[in-house]
Parts: structure tokens; sequence; C-alpha cells
């Protein structure tokens, strides 16, 4: 299960930051997505906190035996996500969240590529 949490946080990140695209069509229609009900700003920084946890969850997994310390390296791949963070403000036209989008689904597929071959490569030495 602890294995789980930094790909299921970066998946729900995906999942999250896909509200930011049309928050503001969804708030006309009158629906209630949480970016429409916290408001941009605070999304956006729930948006943060996530990738925050997904990170903390990684190394968790390593200080608990469950991933091999170089799995660490999978850190680096949400440089790319953290810079587009960087790049917004409190408050964005929709086109704006297209980069945090991209980034964030690039972040998950290439952590989720890195934690694999981790395991992988732990499961081969294990055998030698």
């Amino acid at each position: 299960m602890l294995l789980s949490l930094p790909i299921g946080l970066l998946t729900t990140l995906i999942l999250f930051n896909h509200h930011f695209l049309h928050w503001q069509a969804d708030r006309q229609a009158g629906k209630k997505t949480l970016v429409v009900v916290w408001g941009e700003k605070r999304a956006l920084n729930f948006s943060r906190v996530l990738l925050l946890l997904a990170c903390l969850s990684l190394i968790v997994c390593v200080l608990a035996g469950a991933l091999p310390p170089y799995a660490l390296i999978a850190l680096l791949t949400i440089i790319p996500l953290y810079l587009v963070y960087g790049r917004l403000k409190d408050s964005n036209r929709s086109e704006a969240y297209l980069p945090l989008m991209g980034a964030s689904t690039m972040t998950t597929m290439r952590c989720g590529g890195v934690l694999i071959l981790s395991l992988i490569i732990q499961g081969i030495i294990q055998t030698l």
C-alpha cells in the first residue's frame, strides 16, 4: 500500500489539475468542482500540496524500505512541474493551465518509470 502512494498522489494531481482548464465555465454552469468551490488561488495551493505529499511519500517509501535508495532519483522528474508552478499567478487564464496539465502528466509518467526501473534493478540485484 505504501508503494502506491507516490504514483497515486501524482495521478490524483493530474485529475485535480484538469479542473483548472475549465473551472470558469464550470462555475458559470453551476458545477461544484473543488476549484470552483475553493477558488483558483486556494485550489492552486492545494495542487502544490498534492505534489509535496507525493514527494514526501516517495521519501517515506525509501525510508521504510519499500523502494531502494536510488529510487530517490525520481524526485528529479518533479523539477519541470515545479517550474511550471513558479510561472503561474494567483489568477490565470484557462490556457495558462495547459503547461500545468502537460507537466503533471509527464511528471507522473516519468516518476512512475523511474520507480518501476528501480524495482526491476532491485529485483535483479537481489537475485544475484
